[in-house]
């Protein structure tokens, strides 16, 4: 009896403990708060990080024009002065060699109708083929364009918010019906004025107070106001349309579907969230035409000495500023 009995109380002695349902419940809700508040800190580490590489995807290309200056001895246009209404590329084509995308600008070139072809004579060769050598490399999404922040897709979509806008195939009908043009974040400074009708014939109108307008050549000596105080590219999202780096369709009519502003913008409107200074209630237009950024606050800005700075969108936005140049 006295080995049962001792048996017994062995086994009782290696009974297995487990959580009761009230402290399981209570593990559970620790780890939920827990979770609730490291979630915000894991997004703003991931934002933080999507917006340092974003300042220096502007860096890079600030120092891509800057060489571009060196070597030409101006900064390139903000988009080319060709024949009116005539597809033409824009600064962000004429800084690919600089930016290590020499292949992809040497595959635009040069081709079946000539060398140092235009946009025009790009899309004329394409011959109205999606998979032609010419669309194929009008295509290419070039990583170093793309502000992380940004949510719009690689090809830019036709509509925004529902409004139909970035319409490229209409400006130019030999296109490939399909052919949407890669994204881009970042926009040249054209400067203060907006909606001015350039005349190439007798080119009223086309000059501005930046530094990219179409057929502009400018060089440090032009920078009055200092290149540590000049914009000289800054970010576009997805609300106010993005941009792209190919150029612009149907330049330099600039209202209709703003053709002038798929690779420049304006610094007329305010940041982020643009006013509409003539009563229209056209804010939205604007907006496109504008800077903008995902960014909490503000947006960030390449100056003409290479320096990138973040510009708090509460910034007044008037014909001095910081973009002035004559």
């Amino acid at each position: 009896m006295t080995h049962v009995a001792k048996e017994a109380n062995s086994c009782s002695d290696k009974r297995i403990s487990a959580f009761t349902l009230v402290e399981l419940l209570v593990v559970i809700a620790i780890i939920g708060i827990l979770v609730a508040l490291l979630l915000p800190a894991v997004q703003a580490a991931r934002e933080a990080a999507r917006r340092s590489q974003c300042v220096n995807n502007l860096k890079n290309l600030s120092l891509g024009l800057i060489n571009f200056h060196d070597t030409y001895g101006h900064f390139p246009t903000g988009f080319d002065f060709d024949t009116w209404r005539t597809p033409s590329w824009g600064w962000s084509y004429h800084v690919l060699p600089f930016i290590e995308e020499g292949p992809l600008h040497d595959q635009l070139d040069s081709g079946p109708s000539s060398t140092n072809r235009t946009l025009a004579d790009v899309l004329t060769d394409a011959a109205g083929l999606l998979d032609s050598p010419e669309i194929q490399a009008l295509s290419t999404r070039v990583d170093l364009f793309r502000c992380p922040s940004d949510t719009t897709p690689d090809e830019m979509p036709e509509l925004f918010g529902g409004v139909q806008f970035r319409l490229w195939n209409s400006a130019f009908p030999a296109l490939p019906d399909g052919f949407r043009p890669p994204t881009s974040n970042y926009v040249g400074s054209l400067g203060y004025f907006a909606d001015r009708r350039c005349t190439p014939s007798t080119e009223v109108g086309c000059d501005n107070s930046g530094v990219l307008f179409i057929g502009s050549e400018i060089s440090f000596r032009n920078i009055t106001d200092g290149t540590s105080q000049t914009f000289l590219i800054g970010e576009r999202d997805e609300w106010c349309g993005s941009a792209t780096w190919i150029g612009s369709p149907s330049p330099p009519d600039t209202v209709s579907r703003q053709k002038g502003y798929w690779t420049v913008a304006s610094t007329r409107w305010n940041l982020n969230h643009p006013d509409d200074p003539y009563g229209t209630g056209a804010s939205f237009r604007r907006c496109e035409k504008s800077f903008s950024s995902t960014h909490s606050g503000g947006a960030n800005f390449a100056y003409c000495d290479g320096s990138v700075h973040f510009i708090s969108d509460e910034i007044d936005s008037d014909s001095g500023g910081v973009t002035h140049q004559s």
